[in-house]
Formats: structure tokens, sequence, C-alpha cells
């Protein structure tokens, strides 16, 4: 589940991150170090902690990247993390595949048909996870118990993604990249990159991103025809992983420089590096606040110093909490939910020392078990939205509900597919 945070009121954001000191000069925050070693990925889970996958294994924060724990997996290269029906999952370089069942205290290498060699990304589609892997694209339909190959038995997949319209996309590690729109039943090749593969984004507007490591043909290839041409919009950097923001915005780590970001779909792009100590990036994500983590290649945490979704003037601070109903309703995959966080002394206890408090926005289902949390920080007075996206959920009745302080308010959604 993916979601992003918006507000449109004047007050600045708070983001909950320890006693740390903002340089308002400075696009980069050091945060913190799981060790001295290269981090390959990070990922954020529904609940706002933060893991990394490095070349020791993967570590664990639950405050911002401040401090860091080391999971039971410690003797591995991990290159992907990411959860899948309750259980995480972190993908290595040689070693395989690990699921863990309890947020990562222990893991356990998955078997049931899992094939040999590494696991270098994964992608969820509804019920399903696939795995990019040495020997070609592999699916699970029951949670990472069992696998079956797919179609696409290309071997060296290195990139795996799937796009908003629920269509995936895989590419080898000499960057040919594929795609399937049936959910790996058959796949169709779109570009033979002639370099050497990092990441594949693709955006909502359906252009396509692919990120290029080799030293000898670096850049960022984008198509804005589904595939049909290709145009390398940052020639000459070594490019790395991408994120993207709800407002659009995309960030790209690099191996030999720092953090390059667009705002208008990878026409231009723009170098940010002040407050960053050195070069060389590679893991990097944004929470739903807007947030942008990046990990270096000596164990190094960076976070931007504010939120990079847009603030926008809400001409009135509102007084009462209010939870609107979501929309579109039904809605496939993602949907928008809006509330206010009032002013007043409605919402009870829970006022933080900036007159923010604690506000969750959380999602059940029919047996009131929770599927995702969308919000949970303090929040200041104002009005905000969340788009959620369900794309990993089964058709069906859904429910969410804000709560703060003594405040609390339920709405019913339904996701159609």
């Amino acid at each position: 589940m993916i979601a992003s945070l918006t507000r449109t009121s004047l007050l600045v954001l708070l983001i909950a991150a320890g006693n740390l000191s903002v340089n308002a000069q400075n696009f980069w925050q050091y945060v913190g170090s799981p060790g001295p070693w290269a981090i390959h990925t990070l990922y954020v889970d529904s609940g706002n902690v933060l893991f990394a996958g490095t070349s020791a294994g993967v570590h664990r924060s639950t405050n911002g990247g401040i401090a860091w724990h080391a999971s039971g997996l410690t003797n591995e290269d991990v290159l992907t993390v990411k959860r899948h029906r309750g259980s995480l999952f972190a993908g290595t370089f040689a070693g395989g595949l690990y699921r863990s069942t309890n947020n990562g205290g222990t893991w356990i290498p998955v078997g049931g048909g899992f094939p040999p060699g590494g696991a270098f990304a994964l992608a969820e589609l509804g019920q399903l996870l696939f795995v990019a892997n040495d020997n070609g694209i592999f699916k699970s339909s029951n949670g990472g118990t069992n696998w079956v190959a797919t179609s696409l038995l290309e071997p060296n997949q290195q990139a795996l993604t799937v796009s908003p319209a629920g269509h995936l996309y895989a590419g080898t590690v000499d960057a040919v990249v594929y795609r399937s729109t049936d959910a790996g039943v058959t796949w169709t090749e779109i570009l033979d990159g002639n370099s050497t593969i990092s990441d594949i984004l693709v955006a909502p507007n359906g252009s396509i991103y692919v990120s290029l490591q080799s030293f000898f043909n670096p850049g960022v290839l984008r198509s804005t025809n589904n595939g049909v041409t290709w145009q390398n919009v940052l020639p000459s950097v070594v490019a790395g992983w991408f994120a993207i923001n709800s407002a659009g915005h995309i960030f790209l780590s690099t191996y030999s420089s720092y953090v390059y970001r667009t705002f208008d779909g990878g026409s231009t792009w723009q170098q940010i590096s002040t407050g960053m100590a050195s070069a060389g990036t590679q893991g990097i994500v944004v929470n739903d606040s807007g947030v942008v983590f990046v990990g270096t290649l000596n164990g190094q945490v960076y976070r931007s110093a504010q939120p990079t979704v847009s603030v926008s003037d809400d001409r009135a601070t509102p007084r009462e909490f209010t939870l609107y109903q979501n929309y579109p309703n039904p809605f496939n995959p993602s949907t928008k939910i809006r509330f206010e966080v009032g002013g007043s002394g409605e919402g009870g206890s829970g006022f933080t020392v900036q007159g923010s408090r604690l506000v969750t926005l959380k999602v059940y289902d029919l047996l009131g078990r929770e599927v995702a949390t969308l919000v949970n920080e303090n929040l200041p007075p104002g009005s905000y939205e969340v788009m959620w996206n369900a794309v990993s959920l089964p058709s069906g009745i859904y429910f969410y509900q804000l709560q703060a302080g003594s405040f609390t308010q339920t709405k019913q959604l339904i996701l159609l597919r």
C-alpha cells in the first residue's frame, strides 16, 4: 500500500525526527548510520519504520533513521527489502530470498521452488509477489511460500517495478527492458539499452525511466510514448535508484555524485548536495509525508530537512476535526482521503509543544484487521489529503478511521476491481 500526504496550510508540517537541528540553507540533514557498509536500498514501512539493506544485512530504525538496530539477517549482501501480505522479504546478491514474519527479528530463506542465485528486485501486483533473479522473473501467489517461473526466462534480471497502471517492467543487467501487461504471462521487449541497469521507474503520467550505472554509457533513459522511442535526459551521470513523491518530483541517487531531482519529468535536473558530506549515494526512498531519505556508499543516512511536497495557503484554520468521504468511491486502485485537524479544543488530550497532536488514519477490513496506516504523526491544525494506493488488496468493503485524542471518526470505502 502506498500513501502520500499533502498539507494545505501555511503552517509547516513538523516531521518527528528527535532533537535534530535544521540548517535552513541545507537541503540534506544527516540523521544516523547503521554501520560502515554500503546502503544498497532503503524501504519505509506503512508504520514509518525505516529498513536499510546493506552489505552487512538488514538494519531497522523506528525513529527516522537516528538510531539503527541490526535485524536477524546480518551475513548477507541485501539489495532489496519489501513487505508483502504481512511478511518482510529481503533479496540478496547471491544468497537467494529471505522472509521474516516478525518485522525483521528473524529470517528464513524461502523455498518452494525458488531458483538458485540472487534476488535483485521485488515487485508486488495485487496478491502476487515477483522477483528478479539470475534465471529470470519468478512469482509467488501464496505470500512467498511457493514460486513458479513466468515466461520471462532471460538470465541476469536486475530491475523490476510495477507501473501505476498495473504493468510489470523488468530489466536485465545489460539494460534490456521488458514489459508485461498480463501479470507476467507474456512479455514484450521495449528497450535494448546497451549499458548496465540500476532501476526502472514508471511515473503516474506513463513516462518510463531507466537508470544506467555503466561508466562507459551512463545516464537516464526516458520514454514518453510507451517505450517506442527513448532519450538520454541525464547523460554522463552514473545513475542509481529512483524515488518519487506525491507531486511527481523524481529523485535519483548516483554512484559518483550526490542526488539529482527533476520537477518537469526529466527535461531538466538539479543536483542537490548541500548538507551532504560526501558523494556516492545508492538507496533512496520518499515517505508518506514527502521526506526523502538516502543512503550513501559509506553507510550514512541523510533526510531532506523539509518535506518535498508543496505547501499552499488554506485561508482559514479548521476549528474542528473532520473526516471526509474518500473520492472516488468505489475506486481502483487509488483514492484520496481528506481530513482536517482542528485548532480548537476538539480532539481532547494529545497536544504537543507546537500545538500539534498525534493523529492516526488507518484502514481496516471487514474483520477489523488493520491493512494500512496512512498517517501516524504529530500534525498541527490544518487541512490534509492522503492518496492511498490499494493495489495489493482484493476487492471489498474497507473502513478508514481518523483518531486524535478522544476524537474518532470512521467511514466506509469500496475497492472494486
